[in-house]
């Protein structure tokens, strides 16, 4: 680039030469005035005509037409430094991380010394580097105790030194920090003991904060019915021995999430109705707060997805691997705030993964995760809301992936039930609702399918009589709803 700067540099000196020719002569007498003697007003109209015109080896435009000679050269120059390019390795994945080190030590902070006007911390007996290097010892920077920041540092640290340490309304336990070897990364220990207490089973908080996450999950209320709130300010519990049990319990099972959600859903709990034949109870608990019924819950806006993938045979069981971007109308990415950021997965494997390899943006969400309430990602989430809108059954009912789904889930049927249509019944409503059909419902889905024919929609929206039907299942409230 040097090169190609020092040929091009005759040439943009003439054409600016040429154009400062045709400009008024204060403007001229401004550029011929040597930098040091310019009045004010002549470094203003220098500065404004040179951001104008261009006048900066920097300024990104078309390239300066140049001669022959030099054009081939510049060309070569040109090749040669994209041959270079070529040769880069691929920029390593990076990810974002946190480390010990001295705020006051930072590079070209204001309050470094030398830099006009900061605090030299060595005047207060302080020693110590931004980032320490590997091998070496590591000294945490002394905190006050109402530190009011740096403008007043000389008075601030006249206060008493903040030793680390737990909050002593949990525990009375004073904080051990081992201070790793030299040989090892600098740090200072504090984060992995403040990690040590939270993970620890004799901390009081930790694990009935999780369990009564885990409880809430399933059953769409909290033991606790503030999950970010167990202080004075929060919710009684409805049940503190249960709490309590389910904490110690998940501590022994070794903090297995797997262990405590098979247990909770092969509990008498989850398996009761929702529906309910006598009303003395709920007389007696009308909010249902002690669940002597299941509650009327819909499923979330991943997990409906996933149910949907799974009824038709399409769900890709696969863990881990990339994430994948859920196909989105063309019309919704180009009106995104930022474009080119929704690389829509092809019809492969991968795209029919569990909705939680489901890429999630902050300014564009996938489309039926969002009207069924999926929070906004750029916030932290208490709870999730759970609205019933209109929008959420047309979007069902129109999502071009359920007519592929509902296509998918009718040549399962077909394939396990033969051609019998009342065995390709039965067989939908267990895959779909988990039940066997009446005989009523048999008899209705046997006239809707013999009266259905064809759906009438053309193109890729059309479907076979079973797949329509399949296409209803799908959109029904017993479909959507744990019931």
């Amino acid at each position: 680039n040097q090169e190609i700067g020092k040929i091009e540099a005759p040439y943009k000196k003439a054409l600016f030469q040429n154009m400062l020719a045709k400009l008024p002569p204060d403007i001229q007498e401004a550029f011929k005035t040597p930098e040091d003697k310019r009045t004010p007003g002549q470094k203003l109209l220098v500065a404004q005509v040179s951001r104008v015109s261009g006048n900066d080896d920097d300024e990104p435009g078309a390239k300066i037409k140049l001669n022959d000679q030099d054009t081939k050269t510049r060309q070569d120059l040109e090749d040669q430094i994209a041959a270079l390019k070529k040769q880069i390795p691929p920029k390593p994945p990076t990810a974002m991380g946190i480390r010990d080190g001295d705020y006051r030590f930072v590079p070209h902070a204001p309050f470094q010394p030398g830099t006009g006007g900061g605090i030299n911390y060595e005047d207060f007996g302080f020693k110590g580097k931004y980032m320490p290097s590997q091998g070496e010892s590591y000294a945490p920077p002394p905190m006050y105790f109402a530190s009011t920041g740096l403008s007043a540092f000389a008075e601030e640290i006249k206060a008493p030194v903040i030793e680390p340490g737990f909050l002593t309304v949990l525990s009375t336990t004073p904080m051990h920090i081992t201070s790793p070897a030299k040989s090892t990364f600098p740090t200072s220990g504090r984060r992995r003991a403040l990690a040590e207490f939270i993970a620890s089973g004799d901390n009081p908080l930790t694990a009935r904060v999780m369990m009564n996450r885990i409880w809430y999950q399933h059953f769409g209320q909290g033991i606790v019915a503030t999950p970010n709130n167990f202080g004075k300010m929060g919710s009684e519990p409805s049940n503190l021995e249960l709490l309590d049990w389910l904490a110690t319990e998940f501590v022994r099972q070794g903090w297995s999430v797997k262990q405590m959600q098979r247990l909770i859903m092969t509990s008498e709990t989850y398996k009761m109705a929702s529906a309910y034949y006598h009303d003395a109870s709920f007389t007696k608990d009308p909010t249902n707060q002690f669940l002597w019924r299941f509650p009327v819950k819909r499923l979330e806006a991943e997990i409906i997805r996933d149910a949907v993938l799974s009824a038709s045979g399409d769900l890709n069981l696969e863990a881990g691997g990339p994430a994948f971007f859920p196909p989105v109308p063309k019309s919704i990415v180009d009106g995104a705030p930022i474009k080119g950021k929704w690389l829509i997965t092809k019809d492969e494997p991968s795209t029919y993964k569990r909705s939680i390899y489901a890429s999630v943006k902050r300014n564009l969400k996938y489309p039926m995760f969002d009207v069924f309430d999926q929070p906004n990602a750029s916030l932290s989430c208490e709870r999730r809301e759970v609205t019933t809108v209109p929008t959420q059954a047309l979007t069902l009912f129109n999502n071009e992936s359920y007519f592929v789904q509902s296509r998918d889930l009718a040549a399962r049927i077909e394939r396990e039930a033969g051609s019998d249509p009342a065995a390709q019944v039965k067989l939908l409503y267990r895959i779909a609702y988990s039940r066997e059909a009446s005989a009523k419902e048999v008899q209705q889905s046997l006239d809707f399918l013999k009266n259905r024919g064809a759906s009438g929609r053309q193109g890729s929206l059309a479907l076979s009589p079973l797949a329509e039907f399949a296409h209803v299942v799908l959109n029904s409230n017993e479909f959507v709803y744990i019931n």
